[in-house]
């Protein structure tokens, strides 16, 4: 009896671990990365600090989401723009577009933003950070300057993925992608990640 319990727990076990890698893939693939990268945003601007649970002065967030009312919001508290560190005032007013749209798209996808795997918001705000969009179409959104990545990770392992950021004209003589060789590993690991659930 006690034998067979535990090869039923085995077998439970490794079911759940299975289910758990294909709930991480399907995250992946339904949560966008900019809903990743703006619940980083929320974290880096701590939004937190007033508007979690248990915050000394907590103030609840609205059920709408209006990008107008909400960068009113974030300009009258003078927050800094943290996705990118910009000189130039109109390059200033363009992260703090970003930074806008990506937190509306944390609030209306807020549940499963924070349901997601830290290397996945990770690799959302990488992602959103470099820009990756003004190239590359991801989950539908962004440009076709470079390859649509809808299927990505159905194409390649986790390796060629970081190797392809790191020198992209290795694999492309043409590519015009930059090299992302500066970024760290941790990020180039989570956004090989995320990419590899978009099958």
């Amino acid at each position: 009896m006690m034998k067979n319990f535990k090869q039923f727990a085995i077998v439970l076990t490794s079911i759940t671990m299975i289910g758990s890698v294909n709930l991480l893939a399907q995250n992946a693939a339904t949560v966008d990365i900019g809903a990743l990268a703006g619940r980083q945003l929320y974290v880096l601007k701590k939004c937190g600090d007033c508007h979690n649970q248990g915050a000394a002065k907590f103030t609840p967030i609205k059920a709408a989401w209006d990008s107008t009312k909400l960068a009113a919001h974030v300009e009258a508290l003078k927050l800094e723009n943290v996705l990118r560190k910009d000189s130039s005032p109109r390059r200033q007013k363009k992260t703090f577009g970003e930074e806008i749209v990506a937190l509306v798209a944390y609030l209306q996808n807020r549940e499963k933003a924070d349901a997601a795997a830290k290397n996945f918001v990770t690799a959302g705000y990488a992602m959103t950070r470099e820009g990756c969009r003004n190239c590359h179409t991801i989950n539908g959104i962004g440009k076709e300057v470079g390859p649509n990545l809808a299927g990505v990770g159905g194409k390649h392992d986790k390796k060629w993925l970081i190797d392809h950021f790191v020198s992209p004209q290795a694999f492309v003589k043409d590519s015009m992608m930059p090299k992302f060789e500066q970024l760290p590993k941790e990020e180039l690991e989570a956004m090989a990640d995320y990419l590899l659930a978009l099958k």
